[in-house]
Order: structure tokens, then C-alpha cells, then sequence
């Protein structure tokens, strides 16, 4: 396992995604998901510059998976199989950290307004994907 990044604020206040959230978004919606949300937790322990990436790279990515599949270049189900693997291991890659910034104060997020952003832009991307299969 990997040594647990170092909080580097007081927690108090702070809403973090339990790590069964994560894993139920990164198995059930796609990897790329997976990584936004668990940036969005690096970022509210104090790491800015990491999650932000973090969140970045799970938008890129989750864009290039509408892109490459919308025009026939890769199917999605290698990255949907993906997913099931990221969740197993962002459970145990959070399940500590989370713990350890509960006991420091933080709290419980909950899931159902990530669920409502996830759902919208699903649509959106959906959307943008039979486009892009009609016009390409």
C-alpha cells in the first residue's frame, strides 16, 4: 500500500466522499469519475495542486473515452471493465486517509448531488457522442 498523503489542513468542516462512494462512482459510472471524485477528496485534505490535477485528468480522460468511442476508434468496454478494477483500489488507496481525516473532524459527503452532476453530464456526453457519430 502506499504511504497516505499528509494532510496539510485543519479538517473541520471539510465534506469528503467516503471511500464506498467512490468505489460505488468509479465501478458503476467509469474510471475517469472515480478520479474526479477522489481528486475532489485529495483536494479538500489540502493537497490543491494534486487534486486539481487529479480532477483534471478524470475529465480528459473521460472525454476521450466519448470521442474515441463515438467515432468507432475503441469501444467503451475496456474502459467500463476499468472501472471495476479502479474501484477495488480506490477503496484501499481512501480507506485510510478518509478514516483518518473523519477522526480529524472532517465529514461524510453526500452522494446523491454527485450523483445529480454525474447523471447531467452523462446526458450531456451522450449527447455529444450521437453527434459526433452522425457528423464523423
Amino acid at each position: 500500500m502506499p504511504p497516505p498523503i499528509p494532510l496539510s489542513q485543519p479538517l473541520r468542516g471539510i465534506r469528503l466522499y467516503s471511500p464506498g462512494t467512490l468505489a460505488a462512482f468509479t465501478a458503476l459510472g467509469s474510471l475517469p469519475i472515480g478520479f474526479v471524485l477522489y481528486g475532489l477528496n485529495v483536494r479538500a485534505r489540502g493537497h490543491s495542486a494534486l487534486g486539481r490535477s487529479m480532477v483534471a485528468f478524470g475529465v480528459a480522460l473521460q472525454l476521450l473515452i466519448v470521442i474515441t468511442s463515438a467515432t468507432g476508434l475503441m469501444p467503451a468496454r475496456p474502459f467500463l471493465v476499468l472501472g471495476i478494477f479502479g474501484a477495488l483500489n480506490v477503496y484501499r488507496f481512501e480507506s485510510g486517509p478518509y478514516e483518518r481525516a473523519v477522526r480529524l473532524g472532517a465529514t461524510r459527503a453526500p452522494w446523491w448531488p454527485a450523483a445529480l452532476i454525474v447523471a447531467a453530464v452523462s446526458a450531456a456526453l451522450f449527447i455529444l457522442s450521437v453527434i459526433l457519430s452522425v457528423v464523423l
